[in-house]
């Protein structure tokens, strides 16, 4: 299964039919002009069919390929066929292809149907095949595997050389069948599909006239079939494998530059490796970045089957006891059926990540079985010659495994298997399903559903979630209310024990009494997921599948949540509809899903589908289809036409809570979709569903009682200045002002952040501008950014990545103007934390010459006076810095006749007369108001006062539990002065293995771990400590010591002694 929906909705189970091979021979030393009338009727296949043996003493590789185009994918086939021609690598290599197309999906080069075996040549023509054809063979059903059997063997009788590959090439779904073909003579229903069990018959029967007794190399160009059970049972037949755990793009392999590797003279472990980094360097360049190869040494089989089998008895001993989070893991490792697997009961495909799943494995259970999981991860690691993916698979890690969640998910014929046969794998799962009947049936409870504002309860400084919380309840809700004084949270209840999982919808209705329409639903994440949350956590943050299992701990769980508040829409750039937005993967944490239906002129009326939607542009990144074949089912890409119409499936319930599905408003596809945000109206009904269920699969719900949504004052009031003048708004220079810690130690404020923004003018795209940041000290950096008027504005930022010159999205932002006359100013929220950004725009309204000359008074205790080019700047401590003044910007510089300037970064306030001032060497704040008897400057009024305002994670949809307000810190003893250390720029490390990244600017910090935004927050230094808070208002302080050359810095924590070492990356 590799790219398009397969035509089979819904078949039955079907008899598989024996069918012999049918080709007419066609003289060898022909080559196809004029295609040959198909036959009525075939004569069977037969030695001799591609004529007499052609003996090369020349000839290296033979590559059999067995492209099964005769499904939706016969588009795919014809440009691989073309992709063969171009990359052919001369004489010394042999490619046999039997290609077999469809009646309906392609009228390309010809438009000819049935199966035609190719002797390939070379060729850069597109629009023709020009191989020598060797076949006509008339309709063939190439999932039969006497057919695949018959071409094997005639291939090698009539071009044999030294060393052998077979190329699969179609649908795949791991043990289950591959190779669909769904015009199909001689099966029952006319489709039919080759089964693991059939292919390792086929192998077993070839293997006698192979060179070796094995093919050198066995290639799977579908979905899927990179698994233990395939491994297993090719293991004897072949010496390498190639193929991909996760599904695959339609485009499939890039032949045209992978097929050259077999006449370049390198080893098959060589060409082996080399097609996987070929391969998904071939996805990108189709923009494709959920694209896998890897590449398998099959004589380690062996060793690994015996590790498995281990491993997989010690497991059956701990079930007893580990039941419940053996069954966690299985749920929450990287599932390549989806989310949604397990719902389609035995037809699930069930197949999971094998690292990830050991991963977590060893860090969810309380006595896992380490010393097996070790030694089993070693024979993978030496299993494993070569493993490439795209950036969007994460938790993807080059080998599955067959791991059905519940008992009602295991296929019949499983046991049957050879894996099966040497690890004894479904003894242990049964032992699983047992205890989950036994004890994981009982249904949770879902208690209650509150809205309100947060506060600390009494006694309590180190928040770990919802259960150290009240709620002030809430007579309206607002919509992304982070920075807002009473900002809007839910929590929920849940009781119960043995729970897997926990879900609430986000809905509103006109009235209370109305139909609620779900715009977002997300899986749950327990408060005990909090990195911090205790000593364990603390020690074991970095891992990120410890982090991404969430275990619900029996009793009472009190969880969490920011109300965002948002419609998802997906948009045509034409018009829009409403969706319902499903954020249920923890695995896949760049993407969430939109179902709906799909059709076009070429798929038989409506197909189901799901949208996969790229959470940091919004963008669809594919469309797949899951159906039902002969023997199981399969996941496949859809590629969309102009003229085809998506139309999304609704989830509603009404005021007494029953759930249903609807469809929604149909769109055009046009020239592609996307998504766009707006925020719920105010004056709308909002509930919320919440829902649990049991690890033995019962489950309860709850719906919220109604509240009424409100307008949030610092966006809605903006918008429709926003939609109608913001593009023309955007260039320019700007100052930047965010939440800066006040030296006097008194919170934060919104201060100068040391950052100025130059917007230049769109270009050929009028919402793409060019923009270039500069940071104190730093060298300036360039960017794109891309400008969203639609709904709820957005600007991202794009960053060119190196070495492949790509940019990337880096930073997205909602964004609404402010006009006040004719100033204006920029407040931005970024999208993941809602921390604000205002961008002032620096010109002399808003920074006024001659406006800073006078005496000022600081509240930390210090003064500034300003006098025509001269300064003097008295410390809180009374020392005096005198000298010359320059200002570039918002950058004031005071330089004395000895010693180290004072850099200053400046803003104004006019309404107070105030002045805002960061220092760069402490990366703090100071508000300066003038002194006594000095007259006020007057200036044009500037709409934004400095309110203390602690930075507050707003994801869209809801997310780990934010404190808000911040929480008090415990009295700290007296601690040397504030020093700057400039620590700006890129820092990495290595925690338990996962790659982790900290972007550092002044004193506030970001971090991302695998490439994901990971955490953030502000600090200091002072003497040897590092005191700060991170983005939930957590405080924290380590001891701090900088490396000799600053290119490395240790922070070792006050509580554990836990010691990590970060290097300059940039």
């Amino acid at each position: 299964m590799k790219g398009k929906w397969k035509n089979l909705l819904f078949l039955p189970s079907l008899l598989l039919l024996f069918a012999s091979f049918f080709c007419p021979a066609v003289s060898p030393s022909s080559a196809e002009t004029t295609p040959p009338p198909q036959q009525a009727a075939a004569a069977p296949l037969s030695p001799g069919t591609f004529g007499e043996p052609v003996l090369s003493n020349e000839r290296e590789w033979t590559i059999i390929a067995y492209f099964n185009g005769d499904n939706n994918l016969e588009s795919f086939a014809l440009s691989d066929m073309k992709e063969l021609e171009a990359g052919y690598p001369g004489p010394g290599v042999e490619v046999i292809v039997l290609l077999d197309r469809s009646k309906e999906f392609s009228t390309a080069m010809g438009d000819w149907t049935g199966a035609r075996a190719y002797r390939v040549k070379q060729s850069v023509r597109g629009d023709e095949i020009d191989s020598q054809l060797l076949a006509d063979c008339g309709e063939l059903n190439l999932g039969d595997p006497a057919v695949l059997e018959g071409f094997i063997r005639e291939s090698l009788r009539a071009f044999p050389a030294k060393k052998t590959a077979l190329f699969m090439w179609d649908h795949g779904s791991g043990w289950i069948n591959m190779a669909n073909d769904d015009d199909a003579p001689g099966a029952a229903g006319g489709t039919d599909e080759i089964t693991l069990a059939e292919f390792r018959d086929v192998l077993n029967s070839a293997a006698s006239i192979l060179p070796g007794g094995k093919l050198d190399l066995l290639f799977f160009d579908m979905c899927l079939m990179g698994q233990a059970e395939t491994l297993a049972a090719c293991a004897p037949f072949a010496s390498w494998m190639v193929g991909a755990a996760p599904t695959i793009p339609g485009v499939g392999m890039d032949y045209t530059k992978g097929l050259p590797l077999f006449g370049a003279g390198k080893s098959t472990a060589e060409i082996a490796a080399e097609l996987v980094r070929t391969g998904v360097r071939g996805f990108r360049d189709h923009g494709r970045k959920d694209g896998a190869y890897t590449a398998f040494d099959l004589s380690k089989t062996d060793a690994f089957l015996a590790a498995f089998a281990a491993f997989s008895r010690k497991l059956e001993e701990r079930i007893p006891a580990e039941w419940a989070n053996i069954t966690r893991t299985i749920f929450y490792a990287q599932n390549y059926g989806g989310r949604g697997d397990y719902l389609r009961d035995d037809s699930a495909l069930s197949s999971i990540d094998l690292r990830d799943w050991l991963a977590r494995l060893g860090k969810t259970m309380a006595n896992p079985p380490a010393p097996e999981i070790a030694a089993l991860e070693k024979t993978i690691a030496e299993l494993i010659i070569a493993s490439e993916k795209g950036p969007m698979l994460v938790f993807s890690n080059g080998l599955s495994i067959y791991a059905p969640l519940r008992e009602n998910n295991l296929r019949s014929g499983y046991s049957e298997l050879d894996f099966n046969g040497k690890t004894g794998w479904v003894s242990t799962l049964t032992a699983l399903y047992r205890k989950q009947k036994e004890d994981g049936m009982t249904p949770p409870r879902v208690a209650s559903i509150e809205f309100g504002t947060p506060k600390l309860r009494q006694g309590v400084t180190q928040p770990r979630g919802g259960k150290d919380f009240d709620l002030d309840p809430l007579t309206e809700v607002i919509p992304l209310s982070a920075n807002l004084p009473r900002s809007s949270y839910v929590k929920l209840t849940i009781e119960g024990r043995a729970i897997l999982w926990g879900y609430a919808g986000f809905a509103y209705a006109d009235n209370p009494q109305g139909d609620y329409t779900i715009v977002s639903d997300a899986i749950l994440l327990d408060e005990k997921l909090d990195p911090e949350g205790s000593k364990k956590r603390q020690e074991e943050a970095a891992n990120i599948s410890d982090a991404m299992t969430p275990v619900f701990q029996d009793g009472r769980s009190e969880l969490l949540y920011q109300v965002g508040g948002l419609i998802h829409r997906v948009a045509n750039g034409k018009t829009s509809v409403p969706v319902t937005a499903r954020y249920r993967d923890v695995s896949d944490l760049f993407h969430f899903t939109i179902d709906g239906t799909y059709s076009d002129p070429g798929t038989r009326g409506d197909i189901p589908v799901e949208l996969v939607v790229d959470t940091q542009t919004y963008g669809i990144v594919a469309m797949t289809s899951v159906v039902f074949t002969e023997n199981g089912v399969a996941i496949t890409d859809v590629t969309p036409k102009p003229e085809g119409v998506f139309k999304p499936s609704i989830i509603k319930f009404g005021s007494d809570g029953k759930v249903k599905i609807v469809p929604g408003e149909a769109i055009r596809w046009e020239e592609g979709l996307d998504v766009i945000l707006e925020m719920i109206p105010a004056g709308k009904t909002l509930r919320i569903i919440g829902q649990a269920e049991s690890i033995g699969g019962a489950g309860t719900s709850l719906v919220s009682p109604p509240v009424t949504v409100g307008a949030n004052p610092e966006i809605t009031p903006r918008l429709d200045e926003t939609h109608r003048l913001g593009t023309g708004k955007l260039p320019g220079k700007y100052a930047t002002f965010t939440a800066v810690a006040q030296r006097n130690g008194q919170g934060m404020i919104m201060a100068p952040a040391g950052n100025v923004l130059t917007i230049s003018p769109a270009g050929k795209n009028p919402n793409v501008f060019p923009a270039k940041a500069e940071v104190f000290g730093e060298k300036p950096s360039e960017f794109a950014l891309l400008w969203e008027p639609r709904g709820l504005p957005i600007l991202t930022a794009y960053e060119k990545e190196e070495p492949d010159g790509e940019y990337e999205p880096s930073e997205r932002r909602f964004a609404v103007l402010a006009m006040e006359g004719t100033s204006y100013f920029w407040t931005t929220f970024d999208s993941y934390t809602m921390a604000k950004t205002i961008m002032m725009p620096l010109d002399e309204i808003n920074f006024p010459a001659g406006y800073m000359d006078g005496s000022w008074k600081g509240d930390d205790g210090s003064a500034l006076e300003m006098n025509r080019g001269t300064a003097v700047y008295t410390t809180e401590k009374g020392a005096k810095i005198q000298g010359k003044t320059a200002v570039k910007d918002n950058l004031l510089t005071i330089t004395p006749p000895a010693g180290a300037p004072v850099y200053i970064y400046f803003g104004f306030n006019q309404p107070s007369d105030a002045l805002v001032a960061t220092f760069t060497d402490s990366g703090t704040a100071v508000v300066y108001k003038r002194a006594a008897g000095q007259p006020p400057v007057p200036q044009p009024p500037v709409p934004q006062p400095p309110v203390p305002q602690p930075p507050v994670p707003q994801p869209p949809v809801p997310q780990p539990p934010v404190p808000q307000p911040p929480v008090p810190q415990p009295p700290v003893p007296p601690v040397p002065p504030v020093q700057y250390i400039n620590l700006t720029g890129v820092w990495g490390t290595i925690l338990n293995g996962q790659q982790v990244v900290m972007q550092i600017q002044g004193n506030q910090y970001q971090s991302w771990m695998n490439g994901i935004p990971f955490e953030a927050g502000m600090f200091q230094i002072q003497g040897n400590m590092m005191y700060g808070q991170n983005q939930m208002g957590m405080p924290f302080n380590y001891y701090f010591q900088l490396g000799p050359g600053g290119l490395t810095f240790t922070i070792t924590d006050a509580v554990t002694g836990m010691m990590v070492m970060y290097q300059r990356m940039q």
